[in-house]
């Protein structure tokens, strides 16, 4: 009988489980990552174990100085979340990316860029688009710089998006606390989401009002003098607590 079994089981074909790999939405089309000297970091989710990873760029393989998956929970739902670190490249693209697992997973990102990638972070002054500074038509006529990207979080939206999927609202009876787990779930950013305004975009007459307007003058400034694709990710909100700035140790101290 466990003969009949095992050859049974021969028989039978072998189950394989695809690993779908997405990367958070950061990561997306258009994108300029960092250039060396620093290792470039992709991430983002799979609902099955996506076991080991390679990487491609422009079809010529990349080694991964870092790899990392974490199983974690997602509404009641196990993802496994996982983060890779690329040996760093020089500035240039563009590029295609394909990340591949060893379960069958792939995920492509397009025209890519290396170069110098900066958060663009703060208060209203920070988030005032191109668009609401004085004599912005003017410029905006003279704006083509296609190696300048930017993408912006809607970072109020994001927050309301989380505060609605919380497991366990704040209970203001309970002096506006709530538990452990419900504060540490992101819940709208889970899978490494964020809510954006816009995806990556070229700095164009037809893109550029929407863009920070400090955060546009710097680029231009850093991308005509140091001469490398230039990335500006845009995360500022009217009226911040300098709190929201601070890492939690120092604010406890």
């Amino acid at each position: 009988m466990l003969g009949a079994m095992m050859l049974l089981a021969l028989c039978l074909p072998m189950l394989v489980i695809e690993a779908d790999l997405t990367p958070s939405n950061l990561i997306s089309d258009g994108i300029v990552l960092q250039r060396e000297p620093q290792a470039a970091r992709l991430w983002g989710y799979s609902e099955q174990d996506p076991g080991r990873f390679t990487l491609h760029v422009s079809g010529t393989h990349v080694e991964l100085v870092r790899q990392y998956v974490e199983r974690t929970w997602h509404q009641d739902a196990l993802v496994f979340e996982w983060t890779l670190d690329m040996t760093p490249q020089p500035a240039g693209g563009p590029f295609e990316l394909l990340i591949e697992s060893e379960k069958g997973g792939k995920a492509e990102v397009r025209d890519v860029y290396f170069g110098d990638v900066f958060l663009c972070s703060g208060q209203s002054n920070m988030r005032m688009r191109l668009d609401e500074t004085s004599e912005y038509q003017q410029e905006l006529a003279s704006a083509s710089y296609p190696l300048i990207r930017f993408q912006t979080a809607d970072l109020v939206r994001d927050y309301a998006d989380r505060k609605a999927q919380a497991p366990n609202p704040v209970d203001p009876k309970d002096g506006g606390h709530t538990s452990r787990a419900s504060a540490d779930m992101p819940a709208a950013t889970s899978r490494g989401r964020v809510t954006l305004e816009n995806a990556w975009r070229k700095i164009s007459p037809e893109t550029a009002s929407s863009c920070s307007a400090v955060c546009y003058y710097f680029a231009r400034e850093v991308h005509l003098n140091v001469k490398v694709p230039v990335g500006i990710s845009v995360a500022a909100v009217d009226g911040a607590a300098i709190q929201e700035f601070m890492e939690h140790p120092v604010i406890q101290q």
